[in-house]
């Protein structure tokens, strides 16, 4: 009688390498939100801003109580860090495994009533676009949220190493 093998043990390496990279943003962003005084942070020392922005369903583009008052550019505004919180941690990573041999930016178009943008880049390429409407930006779970994080942490690699990759002539990219 044999014993079935682990879920792990069955995972591809690479997945399996693609989920650890996403826990680990996943730990960094959940740090991030939760942290005192931070952009979310309710004056309730109990409350789990991270898993009420990322592991909730919800109607509107922010967790109503989350919300912060100063009318329709401060929901753009929330939106525009809910979402800088998750790929600034990509960006991050990028830095921690890949080192900086450039400059990466994450930038946010919120839109409360549509899809919001996000870019993470260089200043010679796009390494990860992500359009979603803010109130589907949640995940089941944690370790869904890896997954997902670690696949866009992968193909943004990836992305970087071409454009490391591809000859440059004095600051112009040749075709």
């Amino acid at each position: 009688m044999s014993e079935r093998p682990s879920y792990t043990e069955e995972q591809d390496p690479r997945a399996a390498e693609q989920i650890a990279i996403g826990l680990g943003i996943v730990g960094r962003i959940r740090a991030e939100v939760n942290a005192p005084n931070g952009y979310f942070d309710t004056g309730d020392p109990g409350q789990d801003i991270f898993t009420d922005l990322y592991l909730k369903e919800r109607d509107g583009a922010v967790p109503e109580h989350l919300v912060n008052d100063g009318g329709s550019s401060s929901i753009e505004q929330d939106i525009r860090v809910m979402l800088a919180s998750v790929f600034n941690e990509v960006r991050t990573e990028l830095d921690l495994r890949m080192g900086r041999e450039e400059s990466h930016w994450v930038y946010v178009d919120p839109a409360p009533d549509d899809h919001s943008t996000v870019i993470l880049c260089t200043d010679r390429s796009v390494l990860s676009l992500y359009s979603i409407k803010p109130w589907r930006f949640h995940w089941e779970t944690e370790e869904e949220m890896a997954e997902t994080l670690g696949y866009i942490y992968e193909a943004a690699a990836e992305r970087l190493l071409a454009e490391r990759q591809r000859p440059t002539t004095y600051g112009t990219t040749t075709p």
